[in-house]
């Protein structure tokens, strides 16, 4: 089945009508690889069943995968969000939403669209934005401190859940293996004292002395069981994925503050595509230092910055009720 038919294929199952649909990701930017997978996402309205009686969907997703694996090449994944809540978003100034409204000019990309819908927005985009840097800036922070060092903090914990299978039967406590663990060399878990008292760290969390390692075991297992398939991906190393994401983020913004526009595929693309698959751990201080300067000039252009404070709601509001009529 090619896009347009999973497409009719959701419309049917959910009663839905899709006003737009893009391709996403990798490839609207313009930092894929020959094995990036294909995302799709789009726009859609409810039918009038379903917000009379306030049962909206605000989300549909769709994929060809296997839930249980990582998607390939082949996959096709879509996402669509409901007309209501495509401008909700942006309202919030949330990055989605942005590429989403960018990716309306990019005529290589949409592979399904009602004209009337996207030339409204094309021409009133300007009326869509605002100075709300919360998002932005946010998702930058979050992706650098959360993702960016998560991969070493699983090898850490794999490492020492390892450790302790083998050698957990001549060990009776938590206090028993304080020493030990200093052996192991990790840099996320080991010994720490707080007011005169000892505890086992692990990834930020403390274990008393007395605690017994099979307790300490089931605890720091269920632990690993929580990280998601990217990190185990990125168990050796850094998840330069996510990096290059908050990289991304903060460029577009940075060009949507001094021009008012993003462009896709992005000037920078290259710049993104060397964070994704040419960077090495070296390279990781430098990486976040960028994004911490970038951050800052970023919120020093936005000060000056002539984007309106708040979107234009009537219009909004305008454009979902034409859509319907």
């Amino acid at each position: 089945m090619n896009v347009k038919e999973y497409i009719k294929k959701i419309e049917k199952e959910h009663k839905v009508t899709v006003i737009y649909v893009t391709e996403f990701g990798s490839t609207l930017y313009g930092t894929n690889s020959k094995t990036s997978d294909k995302d799709y996402k789009g726009i859609f309205l409810p039918n009038k069943t379903d917000l009379l009686l306030q049962k909206r969907k605000d989300n549909i997703s769709f994929s060809s995968g296997d839930k249980q694996s990582r998607n390939t090449k082949d996959d096709v994944d879509i996402e669509l969000w409901s007309i209501h809540k495509f401008f909700d978003l942006l309202k919030k100034g949330e990055t989605g939403a942005i590429d989403m409204l960018f990716s309306m000019f990019r005529e290589g990309t949409i592979v399904y669209d009602l004209k009337f819908f996207t030339n409204k927005i094309r021409k009133n985009y300007k009326s869509f934005l605002t100075k709300n840097s919360k998002a932005f800036v946010g998702y930058c922070l979050g992706q650098a401190s959360k993702y960016g060092i998560k991969g070493s903090r699983l090898g850490d914990l794999q490492r020492f859940n390892k450790w302790l299978q083998e050698n957990k039967t001549q060990f009776k406590t938590v206090g028993d293996i304080l020493k030990e663990v200093e052996k192991l060399n990790l840099k996320y878990i080991g010994k720490i004292e707080q007011n005169g008292v000892e505890y086992l760290q692990v990834l930020g969390k403390l274990y008393i002395k007395n605690m017994k390692i099979d307790e300490l075991t089931i605890k720091t297992k269920n632990i690993e069981n929580k990280f998601g398939d990217r990190t185990k991906l990125a168990v050796n190393g850094i998840d330069w994925k996510a990096l290059s994401h908050a990289v991304r983020v903060l460029l577009e913004f940075k060009e949507l503050i001094q021009t008012g526009f993003i462009e896709f595929p992005l000037k920078y693309a290259d710049e993104i595509k060397k964070v994704k698959y040419e960077s090495s751990e070296k390279d990781l201080q430098s990486i976040l230092n960028f994004i911490s300067n970038e951050i800052k000039e970023v919120e020093t252009l936005l000060s000056k910055s002539k984007l309106p404070d708040k979107v234009d709601n009537k219009l909004m509001e305008s454009i979902i009720l034409d859509c319907y009529l």
